[in-house]
């Protein structure tokens, strides 16, 4: 009989990280019958920070850093990373690998509830004076690129969150998001619209899973 092997994968503790790090969980298990995957969900410092007033211009290091030292501990065997918060300055002795294919790399506007049937507003139908949230630099430079008459405000937390903000506040009309995070979250009967890379660049990276592994155990 063949032994199994357990493999532990460290994860952050959010809703659409722990959903990602089960996505690779899931491919690992299928591809390899005799492994048998566990998550290790820890907070990572850009979470522990995430309010704090300089948050835009943040190390990436501050997302990843508590998951490389548990690598590094052996504590976890490997970590998953969203491409995008992936420093160049990663912990020697480790390795990048990327895992899965890319998903939609695009940003999307999510619009606050026009009517009592869910609709919500489209970019296109911004009014002059608009305000729209977002907690990237890139996304507010892009969305006053396209519309230097529209106000951006600083809209954090989890993508849950920043949606159940949108829906619960007064004076924000929409907020700015990446699709595969809604698309992986799998969140049901959210409306939006697509930025086309013409119109919106995304972040490097954006959509992309990054596995990190120990160097001497690739």
């Amino acid at each position: 009989m063949t032994s199994q092997v357990l493999l532990r994968i460290g994860t952050r503790e959010s809703g659409l990280a722990r959903a990602q790090s089960a996505l690779v969980a899931a491919a690992i298990e299928s591809l390899q019958p005799t492994v048998i995957t566990k998550l290790v969900a820890m907070s990572s410092l850009g979470d522990r920070r995430r309010d704090s007033s300089n948050a835009a211009v943040r190390d990436k290091k501050e997302w990843i850093v508590d998951l490389e030292r548990a690598l590094l501990a052996g504590e976890i065997d490997i970590a998953i990373h969203s491409g995008k918060d992936v420093p160049s300055d990663v912990e020697p002795g480790t390795a990048l690998v990327p895992v899965l294919s890319r998903a939609d790399s695009r940003d999307v506007f999510v619009g606050r509830h026009v009517d009592a049937t869910g609709g919500r507003l489209r970019f296109s139908e911004l009014e002059p004076g608009a305000t729209v949230g977002t907690a990237s630099l890139r996304r507010k430079a892009q969305i006053l690129r396209l519309r230097p008459d529209v106000h951006v405000v600083e809209w954090r937390g989890n993508v849950p969150t920043r949606i159940a903000k949108l829906d619960s506040a007064d004076g924000v009309d929409g907020i700015v998001l990446a699709a595969a995070g809604i698309q992986r979250l799998q969140l049901p009967d959210i409306d939006y619209d697509f930025f086309s890379h013409d119109l919106m660049l995304p972040a490097v990276h954006q959509g992309t899973l990054v596995a990190q592994v120990r160097e001497d155990n690739v």
